[in-house]
């Protein structure tokens, strides 16, 4: 048995997106199992009942690391044992382009722990904490069920980062399980080496979160695409990449590479400023036509957010 868990906090009202996801869930083999961290509506139980397995209704305690573990205790509870098992949030929309081959990434992953990137803290690597795939084996390891079982909620977000975030892949680590991304982002600089002018072009006009030391570099080099030998301009801009990448590396500062080169499929919904900037660059490549669309209810959820943020500016 295939399950995938998606925490869901949508006080709302449930997002058609979501309702997606879970069909897309469900076509691919997947018993979806919903965690709810804000009350549920007769609506929102209606919209979702054809597509789910099984819903847990909680506080929002512990966020999105409170409703993993509740959601494993139950499966624990309910004597189920998923030979796969994803753990998915509604932190991000997934997958942004129908045609992801996300699940397949994940499945085929040798590793006993999969995830979507890796982000690091000095010298030290954990797995972004919206997307998990674990082997059955590691569900049923002694090790993997201490920590959960002995995980300390706490409403301040920091702590829930460091404890469970953070916390959840050093302590796999320690115990020996291997553990991987399916996306690799410190190849993009090279990948981008490697792309003609127009490619480049792209990757440039719609880079986002630039550090302030290059932001005049950025505006310049915008400027003379038109008016700069190709050549020299490709050149200039592969240094450019380069020199960011030394700086900062990460798929939101050129979400175009990101999403052409390694087919990266998520896209956050948090508001803070980095996010939102990110957001903005990846729509503005959509509404373009530079990037294939989302599905419909993605553009629109997207769309009203965009609009949001531009009107509270």
């Amino acid at each position: 048995m295939k399950v995938a868990v998606l925490l869901v906090f949508q006080p709302g009202g449930i997002q058609t997106s979501t309702v997606d996801q879970c069909q897309w869930l469900a076509e691919k083999g997947y018993a979806p199992l919903l965690v709810f961290n804000s009350p549920l509506t007769t609506t929102d139980v209606e919209q979702l009942q054809p597509h789910i397995w099984r819903a847990i209704t909680r506080s929002n305690f512990g966020y999105d690391f409170g409703g993993y573990r509740d959601a494993l205790l139950s499966l624990e509870n309910w004597q189920v044992q998923p030979e796969t098992l994803l753990i998915f949030n509604d932190s991000v929309w997934v997958p942004i382009f129908p045609e992801s081959n996300l699940l397949e990434r994940l499945e085929n992953n040798p590793a006993d722990i999969a995830g979507s990137v890796w982000r690091s803290r000095g010298n030290r690597r954990f797995l972004e904490g919206y997307c998990y795939r674990f082997s059955g084996h590691v569900l049923r390891a002694p090790e993997f069920k201490k920590f959960w079982a002995e995980l300390r909620l706490t409403s301040n977000k920091y702590y829930v980062i460091r404890r469970g975030e953070r916390g959840f892949s050093y302590c796999m680590q320690r115990a020996d399980y291997t553990m991987d991304s399916v996306y690799d982002i410190e190849t993009l600089p090279d990948l981008i080496a490697l792309v003609d002018g127009d490619f480049l072009h792209k990757t440039i006009r719609y880079a986002s979160n630039l550090p302030f030391e290059v932001k005049s570099e950025h505006q310049d080099l915008i400027y003379a695409w038109e008016v700069t030998d190709r050549r020299d301009w490709s050149a200039q801009a592969r240094n450019f990449v380069a020199k960011v990448y030394q700086m900062q590396a990460g798929y939101m500062t050129f979400p175009y590479a990101a999403c052409r080169l390694l087919g990266f499929p998520f896209l956050k919904k948090t508001n803070n400023d980095v996010v939102v900037e990110w957001r903005e660059a990846f729509f503005a490549a959509v509404e373009a036509g530079d990037l294939p669309s989302p599905s419909d209810a993605i553009r629109k959820e997207l769309q009203d957010s965009v609009s949001r943020q531009l009107d509270s500016k």
